[in-house]
């Protein structure tokens, strides 16, 4: 499984702790500490949080 928070302690630069999805008609904002984990459908990307499952138009490569 992905840990996003090893990545960004490894990484010495400053981060954002979240990032912006296109889901139905406007941009959403996730923090990565909300996000339980990611699965990619094709052209679809599916975002389990902890209180929602969001279905963006986003392919994997595009994160």
């Amino acid at each position: 499984m992905y840990n996003f928070k090893d990545e960004l302690l490894d990484n010495k630069k400053p981060f954002k702790n979240y990032l912006f999805v296109k889901t139905e008609y406007r941009h959403q904002k996730l923090f990565f500490s909300d996000i339980l984990y990611l699965k990619g459908l094709s052209d679809y990307v599916a975002i389990q949080t902890k209180e929602e499952k969001i279905l963006t138009l986003q392919n994997m490569k595009d994160f």
